[in-house]
């Protein structure tokens, strides 16, 4: 018995090549699709209007624009990325509720897109094991508390000032 406004569905390890078989309920506010097989993000996803929570960590996901498609839930507050196969941030410019984006475990060169990213609330952004060079595109996040850029080729600290509430950064 759910409350409707805690509406959650967890397909971990489903072993899911696409979402073809599965509903998804409209009121459907946190999906977690962790260790699928998914290739494609549907655009069944991003109609989702209640939806604040979403998990993607394990896929086979490349396509940065099924992400930007999932604009369209504008309360997605926490996306989660990590270990997929992205070569490139996708455009978050219109995610601005987000508090929480992993990135981590792709193949990220850059976070200079995130430049565009407009998330007065984001307090942890995590890109660890990635590619990137530079800390770049994060200035206007100044509600950043956890920064995670961890294995990765940053080879200079620099840029990090306008982050005031930065309380963690994690280089090693």
């Amino acid at each position: 018995n759910a409350d409707a406004d805690d509406l959650e569905l967890d397909l971990t390890n489903a072993h899911l090549p696409s979402l073809e078989e599965v509903d998804l309920p409209a009121a459907l506010r946190a999906l977690d699709l962790t260790a699928n097989r998914l290739k494609t993000l549907e655009p069944r996803v991003a109609a989702l209007p209640a939806l604040t929570r979403l998990c993607l960590r394990q896929n086979l996901l490349s396509e940065p624009a099924e992400v930007a498609a999932l604009a369209a839930a504008p309360g997605l507050r926490h996306l989660e990325l990590r270990d997929n196969a992205y070569t490139a941030v996708p455009d978050l410019a219109a995610f601005t509720a987000l508090t929480y984006l992993e990135l981590s475990y792709n193949q990220l060169r850059s976070l200079a897109p995130l430049a565009a990213l407009e998330a007065p609330a984001l307090e942890e952004l995590y890109a660890a094991a990635n590619k990137i060079t530079a800390i770049e595109g994060v200035s206007q996040l100044t509600s950043l508390r956890v920064l995670e850029l961890g294995s990765n080729r940053v080879r200079e600290i620099a840029g990090l000032e306008p982050l005031a509430g930065l309380r963690e950064l994690w280089l090693g």
